[in-house]
């Protein structure tokens, strides 16, 4: 290749044009004081420089450069920033300390380790935003079930112990049922709610209300019955209405102050605490995949209250 070229001096406002089929050993050659006409105005900088495949080619643009005045200075114009404030034009341009320019070679392997440090940026990207979409979808999913976990806890916060005048002796209060069906226990109990009814247009108030949680393989199932007098059974009567929505599995164990049990029946005691869990499923899996299941879990502190 054959090389035309405009140099500055450092120290002095002169620029230089010639032509060469090497640029670092004619640069070198400025810079060692080897050229009469530009030795006093050292040190020299590239500013500029065109690549030709024909020496001719490059012989005449450097005498046009010189000769017309025109040509030069739209030159001059076109790279005025570099001229003025001696702003490094391409990396084929920047000369290391030694002399030495960068390489084609060098220039290809700078631009593809930036590519790929490009691509590989994006891949991790694009997995930190499907992880993150991900966790969101999950989070969004089990939300009514941590919803629904709190108000249990405030309902079993709760919870008291009575006699009927129905079969007295014969009450459970507070039933735990292990394995109640195929998808988890069901918790039937007593709680306070002072709510207001309405039967035959009079408002009442029933200081009670019989509770019980059990799945249906889809979703939490929240029974409930207010009263004023329990009927001796916290497991009948009532309406039964959705808590929550995919909650494949609910299971109950209780702490009587000294182990776990996985079952209560008791018009008498109260257990010291109740874990709570609950199995929450995904909502779609990729084809020939299981569905993914999160599970959630409290652990709920009664009151210490006995029967009368």
């Amino acid at each position: 290749m054959y090389y035309v070229y405009l140099i500055k001096s450092k120290k002095h406002n002169e620029t230089y044009i010639g032509s060469t089929n090497d640029l670092r050993r004619r640069l070198s050659e400025h810079n060692n004081g080897m050229e009469i006409s530009t030795k006093r105005y050292r040190p020299w900088r590239l500013v500029y420089y065109e690549a030709y495949r024909s020496e001719k080619d490059a012989r005449e643009r450097e005498m046009k450069l010189k000769s017309h005045g025109n040509a030069v200075r739209e030159l001059k114009k076109r790279i005025q920033r570099s001229l003025k404030n001696g702003e490094r034009g391409l990396p084929s341009t920047i000369f290391r300390k030694n002399g030495a320019g960068f390489t084609l070679l060098e220039l290809l392997v700078a631009l593809s380790i930036t590519v790929l440090l490009g691509a590989a940026l994006t891949a991790i990207f694009r997995t930190s935003m499907a992880a993150w979409q991900k966790g969101e979808a999950v989070t969004q999913r089990c939300q009514p079930a941590r919803i629904a976990l709190q108000r249990m806890s405030e309902e079993l916060r709760s919870t008291i112990l009575l006699s009927t005048t129905l079969n007295p002796g014969d009450d459970i209060n507070f039933h735990g049922e292990n394995d109640y069906n195929a998808y988890g226990d069901r918790l039937s109990f007593i709680s306070l709610s002072n709510s207001n009814l309405e039967k035959d247009g009079a408002n009442l108030r029933a200081d009670f209300c019989e509770i019980s949680y059990y799945p249906d393989g889809t979703c939490l199932i929240r029974r409930t019955q207010t009263t004023n007098v329990p009927d001796g059974s916290v497991e009948t009567g009532g309406q039964p209405a959705e808590l929550a929505l995919h909650v494949k599995e609910l299971n109950f164990s209780y702490y009587d102050g000294s182990s776990w049990q996985t079952s209560w029946d008791s018009a008498t005691t109260l257990p010291k605490k109740v874990w709570i869990g609950f199995t929450v499923q995904a909502d779609v899996a990729p084809a020939g995949t299981e569905k993914k299941e999160e599970v959630i879990s409290t652990i709920v502190y009664l009151p210490s209250t006995t029967s009368n």
